[in-house]
């Protein structure tokens, strides 16, 4: 005797999961996610290429994140009251601890993530991500890895750091050229961008 369609569609339960395991492994998914994108960007477009259009990808979404966080957070000023943001960001799946902390840099080891096993680019795009983040709230500040466990460090170690000032220092400060280097160098542009944006700045400097 066949089965009616209420039977055939009642849901099967699933065993409940603790909620640090099951937020781990949604973490866990979403890396394997970025593998396959990324594989399939270098296939379409090269590595050197794939490398600054995931780098640029991944530092404006953090950039976006960043903002909806200085909505609903008040005024971050100092590396501190940063850190507890990236806390709640980046330290729910990570089994992490402080190495050392100052006003100008705290840095935080990492022992276990689920992104372990990507491939090195994958670390590359999470750095970008929060170092997008990070500068959304002060230029000043900058976020980056100095140990990553799938370059075959034990552990990983990342570190949220302050300029000289502690805080933003004004761009004027920095050379147009360098400063537009930089940005290409770090993934913000294309080569196509950049070469546009350093005609105009060398059309801008010349003598009239």
């Amino acid at each position: 005797m066949g089965r009616t369609d209420d039977e055939r569609l009642t849901p099967i339960p699933l065993p409940m999961l603790p909620p640090e395991q099951e937020d781990y492994l949604i973490h866990a998914y979403r890396g394997e996610q970025l593998v396959i994108l990324s594989r399939a960007c270098i296939e379409a477009c090269g590595e050197e290429r794939a490398a600054r259009i995931l780098s640029r990808a991944a530092r404006e979404a953090g950039g976006r994140m960043g903002g909806r966080l200085r909505e609903e957070e008040d005024g971050v000023e100092d590396l501190i009251s940063l850190r507890s943001i990236l806390a709640h960001c980046i330290e729910p799946y990570q089994n992490a601890s402080e190495l050392s902390k100052s006003a100008k840099a705290i840095e935080v080891e990492v022992s276990e993530c689920p992104f372990s096993g990507s491939p090195p680019h994958v670390c590359g795009q999470i750095e970008n991500y929060f170092d997008g983040l990070v500068r959304s709230f002060d230029r000043g500040f900058s976020f980056s890895y100095s140990k990553k466990m799938p370059e075959g460090s034990p552990k990983c170690c990342w570190c949220l750091k302050a300029d000289s000032s502690g805080g933003a220092s004004p761009a004027v400060a920095i050379d147009p050229f360098k400063r537009l280097a930089m940005r290409y160098a770090e993934g913000e542009m294309d080569e196509k961008e950049y070469r546009a944006r350093l005609s105009v700045l060398k059309e801008l400097h010349s003598p009239h």
